[in-house]
């Protein structure tokens, strides 16, 4: 008997978010690259994972909708953890993705796969979408292409 397990996380980010990008071979079959963030940590191992996170962060919806966020949201201070990242995703493949802004709270979810984000202010958008076109510009140096 075989059981798969499904756990839907949501992320809250507020503020200016420190990222780490990483590279694993380039060109190679097993090449990859590794997004670290203080709550998560995302291996990408080809060109479709790219895209499907890439194109949900920076679509035209969420570039639009990241308009209408605060420049930066008040939160309660974060209890200090030595750990993180908190959860890790390798990514392979194409994903689902959606998106959308509650107008009322003044922000935007991405949703990846079983994971969203919701972002709280312009400053944690501007630092995450900053961070996914270094990833597409990097993209074909890692990944060979097909064929």
């Amino acid at each position: 008997m075989s059981v798969t397990q499904h756990i839907s996380v949501t992320i809250s980010l507020t503020g200016e978010q420190p990222t780490r990008l990483d590279t694993h071979g380039s060109g190679e079959h097993t090449s990859y690259l590794t997004l670290t963030t203080q709550q998560v940590i995302i291996w990408l191992h080809d060109r479709r994972a790219v895209d499907s996170y890439a194109t949900a962060w920076l679509d035209g919806v969420a570039a639009e909708c990241s308009r209408y966020l605060r420049p930066t949201a008040v939160t309660e201070p974060a209890a200090r953890s030595d750990f993180y990242p908190a959860i890790g995703v390798h990514a392979q493949g194409a994903d689902q993705t959606r998106g959308g802004f509650d107008p009322h709270r003044r922000e935007l979810s991405i949703r990846i796969g079983y994971i969203t984000w919701v972002v709280r202010d312009a400053a944690a958008y501007q630092s995450m979408a900053a961070t996914w076109h270094r990833i597409v510009g990097m993209e074909a140096y890692v990944f060979p292409y097909p064929g």
